[in-house]
């Protein structure tokens, strides 16, 4: 979509944002990428004053261990609440937001 409608050497209109769940089941991780720019030619990277950003939560277990009962043992409700709070995140809101209200201490920048 973006190289059909850009040149690799313009910035977008408006961001673009990609929310992200990585996870096994039992361990979750939470990205936002944010891409403001895509000119990415040496020929404007040095005078561009645009960047593209991820923001990402360390890793957490959604819960310790099953046991053979099927009990769950250290159920952790904060990674519920982001997992939900992402997957009824509005169009145009973004991780950082999320996170800002619920856990800001979390939330990592690269």
């Amino acid at each position: 979509m973006i190289s059909t409608e850009h040149y690799w050497d313009d910035d977008l209109p408006r961001p673009m944002t990609c929310n992200t769940i990585l996870t096994d089941g039992k361990n979750f991780s939470f990205f936002c990428y944010q891409l403001n720019t895509i000119a990415l030619h040496s020929r404007v990277s040095e005078t561009n004053q645009l960047r593209n950003v991820c923001w990402y939560t360390k890793e957490a277990q959604l819960y310790e261990k099953m046991t053979e009962d099927g009990e769950v043992v250290n159920f952790n409700l904060d990674v519920l609440k982001t997992i939900v709070g992402m997957l009824l995140m509005p169009p145009g809101q973004n991780l950082q937001e999320v996170k800002e209200s619920t856990h800001p201490e979390e939330l990592n920048e690269s």
